[in-house]
């Protein structure tokens, strides 16, 4: 028999979706129905981007939206692969499970520094 609360947990798990999108404008991440509104980064804010593996155990104490002891933020649902902005004085960590499209990416914003190129990837 299914409890209530269990139900909640299970309705919950199906709806959870985290997306993450790349344009000309900056770097948005959404992960509903932890966030409701998402969390924007400019271009202008953004002092480096890279992809790289990371250790989200380790460093943050497992998958979701997390804190770092050092300030470090992390949106993550599985795997140690991530896109990570360094803006003011910490690190974002964005999980992808798509690492050969975030390694193209990475290499189109490192060609053209986002002017001579639309960029809209959605990962």
């Amino acid at each position: 028999m299914i409890t209530t609360d269990k139900f909640i947990v299970t309705l919950i798990f199906y709806f959870i979706n985290f997306k993450t999108k790349i344009n000309e404008d900056g770097v948005y991440v959404k992960y509903f129905p932890f966030q409701l509104k998402g969390r924007f980064w400019k271009w202008s804010e953004i002092q480096s981007f890279r992809a790289a593996h990371f250790e989200p155990f380790s460093q943050f104490g497992g998958w979701g939206v997390r804190v770092s002891l050092n300030g470090d933020r992390c949106y993550s649902t599985k795997g140690n692969f991530a896109f990570i902005l360094s803006v003011k004085d910490r690190n974002i960590y964005i999980g992808t499970q798509k690492k050969n499209k975030a390694v193209e990416v990475i290499e189109i914003i490192d060609s053209t520094h986002l002017t001579n190129t639309s960029l809209n990837a959605s990962l």
